[in-house]
């Protein structure tokens, strides 16, 4: 294939423009230029070929791509695309990638069968999606591998536990794809600003000609603009007396030098990351160095193989390597374990192309083709149980190595931020003038891989806009309670089968989802009766010898209901759960804890709106003083505050409320409101957070259930104040800290003992259920202390089985002087639907500020 040449000579070697770089920024920018009447402009090339990490070579019986492989979205704001169409490069029916496609094979040559496939493709791509969502303003950064590793365990459950095994191989291939796409290993790749990559619809292209010959077409119409090849330029003087920018460049073994009113740099961000000390002078701003440095540059390479007679029927040669076991880091000695799959190559029936990333595509650039060669035949052997796979040829790209490219294309790393890419594409000025410009794909704010990059314009004006609208986003793990995952233990030691775990959880889920349609009963019952009953009718259907285990895990999942809902069953009312209502989805954590989403909140309000340790002791909410229609006096140190207002929002826990409404509030509240209070119920949960010095168990294996088998007709119970322990929970953001949560009459117990004691008895807790007399003592313990806290007074609210229907909308109801608002009520406590869950407790804050507002709106 010939490269495109100049084929015009200037005898000078001052130019209007120089672009550095004959890839895809510097050919468009080149092109544009002189399309737009600019004359007098040069390309620099440090090697002997246009396209950069475009690179189209004859292999086989046609074509491969050793670079970029796709156009990324069919939009027409993807420029590559529209130029494309333009030249007749594309045809339809377009030629679309299938990531599906192909037979997805383990290490012991087993196929995962299709509709599995199907199935967990389709939750990584959702899971997949949620990754643009996590854009936020914080300073805890997250990798993706994080964020995925904890939603693909929890999608496990959602197949039948025979076949998880397989179903977790297939994430794991998943997961080196989604590698090989960002660029490098997830663990390096920010979860944080994913959501600044935009990615443009229609699916990945194929060019049937090669991708090289969109190159080309720019080339044919760039008439008079000479390409020099085998130019390196080596400095780039840009601040000096002359008003021009000055480049150097060593050409075999002699200095060329060119002076230009304008360059722009379109070389690889690896390049520049190499070179940002010695290739400017003067120095870079300090911003811009510390952005190249924080952004991350991908390492990612392609293995092609030529077969003589393919042993794969075409249109089925696609294998996708999915290892049951995933390394934690990268061996040298299993580098292969970064390929994700081998593919079939379109137009060229005898090859197929291996797709491999991170550190392993750099290590095997230091490798013969020999080697690879044999240990690809290796793999394909081992994963399709096939003897006739025989290639006779071989073709690699090395962009890791090249000093020209130093890696493959940019990604937002763990550490970078997201001014990163508006900071490295920032021009160079002099005198208010443009001398240095830069482009590429590492400096395009929307889509910075290579092939969608090229003239694109920027995304700052979007995240401006984001910024304007006081949008936060924060960053979250998928944490679900799962009955399915972590092991059940007994306090013998003994696991339960998770069969039978299975089998009690259908149980228990049927008898929830009773409940959550109101039942027909005319008198109270508790949920403790409505189970018990329930629970010996369906075991009653299944067959004995079973049953004392299931009831085992019965008995341990209540304990979990009492725990979400509140209190011990004997309090909580059956006919009135179904009031309460649950968001579909799964539950979340924020790693940098709840409170900074309220903090995100106080941030944006006028200074001095928040004044702290305010006790609110007395409010008159019909005084009538000033015009005013209630007057809050509060303790504060040792003196009292007044404060006269038109409204206020109470937004007290109703533990609270029950102590306190008599002496609060003048005069006092109505009496439906008094008795809606006092007949609701304050939950009673503590937590116990135990951290060690060294943790005992492994990284992502430290959660189990506690489950109270029957020995001999009697149960033997754990320590005293533990009964209501349910799950040893660990915490995924602090890798040294265990938690245990308790409720009901337990809560009383340890208000009464020391820590030191506490700490002893978690511990006994520990060594009865794992079996390990050997597990130490926490260096440090934290408890909370909701019940006895004297503004608080317990947990979340529950229906017990004194409430009536209407409890919550009755506290919720305003105290009204006349048709006007002047004491409203908020908080988890007073949401019809969602009352004990903070998304209730935000929700029912906006509708009391709504109520005011549009009182006056009225």
């Amino acid at each position: 294939m010939n490269h495109f040449d100049a084929s015009v000579t200037m005898s000078s070697k001052d130019a209007r423009v120089v672009v550095v770089g004959a890839g895809a920024a510097g050919l468009s920018a080149a092109h544009h230029l002189v399309q737009n009447g600019f004359s007098n402009v040069i390309v620099l090339e440090a090697t002997n070929r246009i396209g950069g990490r475009i690179h189209t070579v004859e292999f086989g019986d046609g074509i491969i791509e050793l670079g970029a492989n796709w156009i990324h979205g069919t939009g027409k704001e993807n420029s590559m695309y529209t130029l494309a169409k333009e030249k007749g490069l594309i045809m339809e029916p377009y030629v679309f990638l299938d990531r599906i496609d192909g037979h997805w094979c383990t290490e012991d040559g087993s196929i995962i069968p299709k509709p599995l496939i199907e199935k967990a493709w389709e939750i990584f791509c959702n899971i997949e999606d949620m990754l643009s969502t996590f854009l936020h303003k914080t300073d805890i950064q997250i990798s993706q591998s994080e964020f995925m590793e904890s939603s693909l365990e929890t999608a496990l459950n959602e197949f039948e536990f025979e076949d998880q095994d397989l179903v977790k191989a297939a994430f794991n291939c998943m997961i080196n794809y989604l590698g090989f796409h960002e660029g490098d290993y997830l663990e390096k790749v920010s979860l944080n600003l994913n959501g600044l990559f935009e990615n443009i619809p229609g699916g990945n292209v194929k060019i049937p000609p090669g991708f090289c010959e969109i190159l080309r077409t720019l080339t044919a119409e760039m008439k008079g603009i000479p390409v020099y090849f085998e130019k390196i330029v080596k400095s780039i003087d840009y601040c000096n007396s002359s008003g021009k920018v000055n480049i150097c460049c060593n050409s075999n073994a002699a200095d060329d030098k060119y002076l230009a009113d304008h360059v722009i740099l379109t070389c690889s961000l690896g390049y520049l990351k190499a070179h940002l000390h010695d290739l400017f002078t003067p120095s870079l701003p300090v911003e811009k160095m510390e952005s190249v440095n924080r952004m991350g540059f991908g390492k990612v390479n392609k293995i092609f193989l030529f077969f003589d007679k393919p042993f794969w029927s075409k249109g089925e040669g696609g294998i996708k390597l999915a290892w049951k076991q995933k390394l934690d880091s990268f061996d040298s000695g299993q580098w292969y374990r970064s390929i994700f799959a081998f593919d079939e190559v379109l137009n060229n029936p005898d090859v197929l192309v291996a797709w491999i990333h991170g550190d392993a595509a750099e290590y095997i650039e230091t490798l013969s083709d020999s080697i690879v060669l044999e240990t690809c035949i290796y793999i394909l052997h081992k994963f399709t149980k096939k003897a006739n796979i025989s290639p006779t040829g071989i073709k690699r790209s090395c962009w890791c190595l090249n000093p020209f490219t130093l890696g493959s294309y940019s990604y937002f790393a763990v550490h970078s931020q997201s001014s990163d890419i508006k900071h490295i594409a920032e021009p160079l000025y002099n005198d208010g003038k443009p001398v240095v410009c830069f482009a590429g794909e590492a400096t395009d704010e929307r889509t910075f891989i290579p092939s969608s990059s090229v003239g694109t314009t920027s995304f700052y004006d979007k995240c401006q806009q984001l910024n304007n609208e006081n949008v936060v986003y924060h960053n979250i793990f998928l944490v679900t309670h799962c009955r399915k995952k972590d092991p059940w233990l007994t306090q013998c030691g003994n696991r339960i089968d998770s069969k039978i775990v299975l089998q009690a959880s259908e149980i228990f889920e049927d008898i929830e989802r009773e409940l959550d349609e109101e039942i027909n009963y005319s008198k109270q019952l508790s949920c403790e009766d409505y189970f018990k009953v329930r629970f010996q009718e369906k075991l009653n259907q299944r067959k004995e010898n079973e049953n004392v285990q299931i009831q085992t895990v019965l008995d341990s999942l209540m304990k979990g209901f009492c725990l979400f809902t509140g209190d011990e069953a004997r309090f909580i009312s059956a006919n009135l759960l179904h009031i309460s209502k649950e968001i579909d989805g799964v539950d979340i954590t924020v790693p940098q804890g709840l409170s900074g989403v309220l903090q995100s909140l106080v941030d944006e309000l006028p200074v001095n709106t928040v004044r702290y340790k305010r006790y609110v002791n007395r409010i008159q909410w019909n005084s009538g003083i000033h015009n005013k229609e209630v007057k809050i006096y509060c303790d504060f140190d040792t003196s009292v505050d007044e404060y006269v207002a038109d409204h206020v929002i109470i937004t007290c826990p109703l533990g609270h409320l029950k102590q306190n409404h008599e002496q609060l509030f003048e005069p006092p509240l109505p009496k439906f409101k008094i008795e809606a209070i006092e007949r609701l119920e304050s939950g009673k949960v503590e937590a116990i957070f135990l951290h060690y010095e060294k943790p005992f168990w492994t990284k992502g294996k430290g959660s189990f259930f506690i489950a109270q088998e029957s020995i001999d007709g009697g149960s033997t119970g754990i320590c005293s104040g533990y009964e209501s322990a349910y799950w040893i929970r660990e915490i995924p953001t602090c890798s040294n800290v265990l938690l245990i949560w308790i409720y009901g009459n337990d809560t009383d117990h340890i208000i009464s003992v020391t820590d030191t004691a506490i700490a002893e008895r978690c511990t006994k807790l520990l060594r009865q259920y794992l079996g390990d007399k050997d597990i130490p003592e926490p260096t440090s313990i934290k408890i909370t202390s909701w019940c006895s806290d004297p503004l608080v007074h317990g947990a979340y609210c529950y229906l017990s089985t004194k409430s009536h229907a209407t409890c919550v909308t009755d506290i919720a109801e305003p105290l009204l002087v006349g048709e006007k608002p002047v004491v409203c009520f908020a908080g988890e406590a007073t949401h019809a639907k969602w009352f004990s869950y903070a998304h209730g407790a935000r929700s029912s804050g906006i509708r009391e500020a709504e109520r005011i507002e549009n009182f006056y709106s009225q």
